[in-house]
């Protein structure tokens, strides 16, 4: 039955379970407080039926780098085996996810949030426009890149397994809006967990983002 201890037990044995089974979420007002990257302090708190909410928290032990989305920009943050274990961002809605692995064990790992409010919007000119976005960027060397933009299942195919094969091929497709959520383990490895809520009969749209799928 879903609660508290049992979504700490998951987070513990089983990460892609953990996000299966719960709806992660955060107030972003809140957590956009400040601009750029920075490092928190927080906490869950279970929702019932099976919601977990992330909140700000002095005495958690739990940390996490959060990423501040900014207007018409592309804002950027490097995890390695010195960040906190956690890592999320401000929901998606239209924006587009960059991840670019800097060595084969994706232990470091440059996170780009790329706004959406583009003038072009979530047209292929707008792609474009964020395509400049993040090339103003500079990265350290790259082995290897994953995507993470806004388009729903294309051809009849839908769900987890078209996302699935989507990654594979470097980008990977959310509906309307999603959040984003990394884990590093503990051999210090970086794995990016996506719940795709924009679509009320796939709440828990699930995909992984790692360099090699």
């Amino acid at each position: 039955m879903p609660s508290y201890d049992n979504f700490i037990s998951l987070l513990e044995k089983d990460f892609e379970l953990a996000f299966k089974t719960y709806e992660l979420d955060f107030n972003t007002e809140a957590f956009d407080s400040k601009p750029d990257a920075y490092e928190i302090e927080f906490d869950f708190e279970f929702v019932k039926p099976n919601k977990i909410m992330m909140v700000k928290s002095g005495n958690s032990g739990k940390k996490a780098t959060y990423l501040t989305w900014a207007r018409q920009k592309a804002v950027p943050v490097t995890l390695n085996s010195k960040s906190p274990p956690y890592f999320f961002t401000s929901h998606l809605s239209n924006c587009r996810m960059t991840f670019k692995f800097h060595d084969d064990q994706s232990k470091s790992v440059t996170v780009i949030h790329v706004a959406g409010d583009v003038s072009q919007g979530g047209t292929i000119k707008g792609s474009k426009q964020r395509d400049e976005l993040e090339k103003m960027v500079k990265t350290p060397d790259v082995t290897g890149e994953r995507r993470l933009s806004i388009g729903g299942p294309k051809g009849g195919r839908k769900g987890a397994n078209f996302k699935k094969k989507q990654a594979k091929l470097g980008t990977a497709y959310y509906d309307t809006c999603a959040r984003v959520f990394g884990v590093r383990d503990d051999s210090g490895q970086w794995t990016f967990y996506t719940q795709n809520i924009g679509r009320k009969d796939e709440l828990l749209g699930f995909f992984e983002v790692q360099q090699f799928n």
